[in-house]
């Protein structure tokens, strides 16, 4: 019992630290993701946010090659030397895109430059960028001023396309231009498409605008990193195309490295913390525990007495048994006690109610309680659905035991209980109950007998008398 106790003491107390520890560790690992996730969406929001701006300044950029007059005469003109010393020197010698073509506005090419190359080159045209800006263009019409920039996956290689159609522009010639007021439309609209093929190229744009330089491209099917913040990007038909991922900031995690020791440090005193207690807690309940049986034990049988026995009658279980009329009580006095104390000394009579005791504990059942009331008096309280049953059974084993006669060095000495038996019946109170026992005791003790006597309501209660000593045998040495 004590061990048990001991042990939920011991449970409560380290579980408790146990449960503050983890809620410490939790709130600071929380604290920490929740840290570092608004770092990542902050992060992804600049992400997001400088991509947005980089394709509209890549629009604005064919915007700016295809928007303006004197370009638009010069393509009118159709004059080659002209168009690539004011046109295609973007690409040529500036080399500010890989490619540069200039087609009909039915997508027919006229020119096309390379990066670096002088002069207009058609072989290098690639039908699949004429026929995507072509395609992208017309979803914006009816706006002939919008601007198409987007990325596509053409021959294995990541190609930004930047498309405008070809217009005159009110304010960027230096002198009134013939087209300034010219109804044009589309079909008077060459097409200029600018490509930047370099992926290294868009890589480091990408980087410049979105702030972030440990930026990777993956493929949308590639394995990314776990730890690794990522961005997908679509082609012109709103498929996956390519993948962003980068290592957002994470603020968090080197103010937790330095407060995890000293966390970990308090969380190991909290724990010796809660030993110290417990033990000290398990000592003390142990003691109140020890205490408290001590008062309640008879010490030289280890029986209830009768502080024990009351505690008992004051149980639930003993209160629902009295009201159910499931209640024994077996009154017993030693006969022939008194005088072996007296012949044989107290020590003798202390053995031989510790023997009694050890024979009355053999008798009885798990379930039923025994306590020495003082002298030779004990009571046995049997609770049982069968109280008449249960009460034979028990005094039977009684009797079979304590027929044996008690051996006091070369002597030996017949100590046979008297034995009053009385039962709840539903309205009798534990008083009623055990002083009924007590009567059929002293029955039993004046006619001298060792047969139980169970109380009935016309018993009077006889004046006690002692059984004279008998010395069943002796032993000369």
């Amino acid at each position: 019992m004590q061990m048990g106790h001991t042990r939920r003491i011991y449970a409560a107390l380290i579980g408790s630290s146990g449960i503050a520890i983890v809620a410490i560790f939790g709130v600071l690992f929380w604290m920490t993701y929740v840290t570092n996730a608004v770092a990542r969406d902050e992060s992804l929001y600049r992400m997001n946010t400088g991509l947005k701006s980089y394709f509209e300044n890549l629009r604005e950029d064919a915007a700016f090659f295809a928007h303006w007059t004197v370009g638009y005469e010069v393509l009118v003109e159709d004059d080659p030397a002209t168009v690539e010393s004011r046109v295609g020197v973007a690409v040529t010698v500036d080399q500010q895109f890989s490619q540069m073509y200039i087609t009909d506005p039915d997508g027919v090419p006229r020119y096309a430059y390379a990066s670096g190359i002088p002069g207009s080159d058609l072989s290098i045209v690639n039908p699949q960028v004429v026929e995507i800006a072509r395609a992208e263009l017309d979803k914006l019409l009816p706006d002939l001023q919008a601007t198409h920039a987007g990325l596509a996956r053409i021959d294995g290689a990541l190609v930004m396309i930047l498309a405008a159609r070809t217009q005159p522009l009110e304010g960027t010639s230096p002198e009134p231009s013939i087209f300034d007021d010219a109804d044009l439309t589309q079909a008077d609209m060459p097409l200029t498409i600018l490509t930047q093929v370099a992926q290294d190229d868009i890589i480091k744009d990408f980087r410049v605008y979105t702030q972030v330089d440990a930026l990777s491209l993956y493929d949308p099917s590639a394995t990314i990193p776990p730890d690794r913040t990522v961005a997908s990007l679509s082609d012109v038909r709103g498929n996956p195309i390519v993948t962003l991922a980068w290592q957002a900031p994470r603020p968090a995690d080197q103010p937790l490295r330095q407060v995890l020791p000293t966390v970990a440090g308090i969380s190991l005193l909290l724990i010796a913390t809660a030993l110290i207690i417990a033990r000290a807690t398990a000592q003390q309940t142990i003691a109140l525990s020890q205490a408290r049986q001590t008062a309640r034990t008879d010490h030289l049988t280890g029986l209830f007495n009768r502080q024990g026995l009351d505690e008992i009658i004051a149980s639930a279980a003993v209160k629902e048994a009295l009201a159910r009329g499931h209640l024994a009580a077996l009154y017993l006095d030693l006969n022939g006690f008194k005088a072996l104390n007296d012949a044989e000394g107290h020590e003798a009579g202390d053995i031989a109610l510790q023997l009694t005791a050890d024979r009355l504990n053999q008798s009885v059942r798990s379930s039923d309680y025994l306590a020495r009331l003082g002298g030779d008096e004990f009571l046995c309280l049997l609770i049982d659905e069968k109280p008449r049953h249960a009460a034979r059974f028990v005094v039977t084993r009684i009797l079979e035991l304590t027929s044996r006669p008690i051996q006091i060095e070369n002597r030996s000495y017949d100590v046979l209980p008297s034995i009053g038996v009385a039962f709840a019946d539903g309205t009798l109170s534990w008083e009623e109950v055990m002083n009924f026992a007590d009567t059929a005791m002293y029955v039993a003790k004046s006619k001298q007998t060792t047969e139980p006597v169970f109380y009935s309501p016309n018993m009077q209660r006889p004046t006690r008398q002692h059984k004279p000593l008998r010395i069943v045998e002796q032993q000369t040495g």
